[in-house]
């Protein structure tokens, strides 16, 4: 279970990464948008939501397909297969919950 985890949690550092890549980027955009002379461009808010919409998803998409593995980890608890990277994979996957609840 060690590997899955360890497999798992490489990709769910690099979504991690991109997603706060994609979510700066949305807040910049946002905020320029705010504060342009002459208001917003057309459809500039939209796009911003199409975006926002997009990580959300995605953040989601992850949860999903994480959820196996994270009941598996919740099995293991405490038992002779017991390792502490096991917990903070658990951590990082709760950790998430809060990001999809903010941003849907």
């Amino acid at each position: 279970m060690v590997d899955r985890v360890s497999s798992a949690s490489a990709l769910v550092g690099l979504l991690l990464v991109l997603v706060t890549l994609f979510t700066l980027g949305a807040s910049e955009a946002f905020d320029a948008e705010q504060s342009r002379p002459g208001g917003a461009r057309t459809g500039s808010y939209r796009r911003i939501a199409i975006t926002a919409t997009g990580l959300s998803l995605v953040t989601l998409t992850s949860l999903i397909s994480l959820a196996p593995l994270t009941l598996a980890i919740l099995g293991a608890c405490c038992g002779g297969d017991w390792e502490p990277v096991l917990a903070l994979f658990f951590i990082v996957w709760l950790l998430l919950i809060p990001y999809w609840f903010g941003n849907s």
